[in-house]
């Protein structure tokens, strides 16, 4: 990244934190680098909690980045990203919640919070399920993968995988992998909680 200078950079939050600290080890040793030529930085995959990210935006912008990320979401399965938000502030990120919006769905694309009976769960606080997406991008399939297409794609819906949430203007926040849980006293429990309790 220091190397090329990229105008637009896109990685996933443990790479930008690591990013950031080695900042801050080289400015130890004297040398700064000159951060004004990234116009824009995403932070995508695995996310970052609301603190992080403020760590990351602060020692970006302290290095002449012109503002702090952009936090997106996408999925191959949509050819590409699919939520984007802006972060502008040089400051924490303020939200109650332990990770941080992945933004508004972009135009074209409708998402909803569905349970594991198919029923869509309402916007709001509370309201956890899997992430189900439709748009004119959706994928028809996996090649050579009938029977697995079959089960990510049901009436043109396509099925994340992702545990996800939707506050009541629309943005979707992400906790991870719907399949990363643990059986405890016959119920499950998402390891993103146990990781952040």
């Amino acid at each position: 990244v220091t190397e090329y200078k990229p105008n637009i950079t896109v990685s996933t939050g443990p790479v930008w934190e690591k990013f950031a600290k080695d900042l801050l080890e080289d400015e130890k040793s004297g040398k700064k680098i000159d951060m004004s030529w990234a116009e824009t930085f995403i932070l995508g995959g695995a996310g970052t909690t609301p603190d992080i990210l403020g760590f990351i935006n602060n020692v970006f912008m302290d290095h002449g980045a012109k503002k702090g990320a952009e936090v997106g979401y996408g999925l191959s399965e949509v050819f590409g990203p699919l939520t984007l938000t802006k972060v502008v502030a040089k400051s924490p990120i303020a939200d109650d919640r332990p990770t941080l919006s992945t933004g508004l769905p972009l135009p074209g694309y409708m998402v909803g919070i569905f349970d594991e009976d198919g029923q869509e769960l309402p916007y709001g606080k509370g309201y956890r399920g899997e992430l189900w997406i439709k748009s004119k991008a959706n994928m028809h399939g996996y090649f050579g993968k009938e029977e697995l297409s079959k089960e990510i794609i049901v009436d043109d819906w396509i099925h994340s995988g992702d545990l996800c949430e939707i506050d009541e203007l629309g943005n979707v926040y992400c906790y991870g992998r719907m399949k990363n849980t643990i059986k405890i006293d016959n119920s499950n429990h998402f390891l993103f909680d146990i990781d952040n309790d």
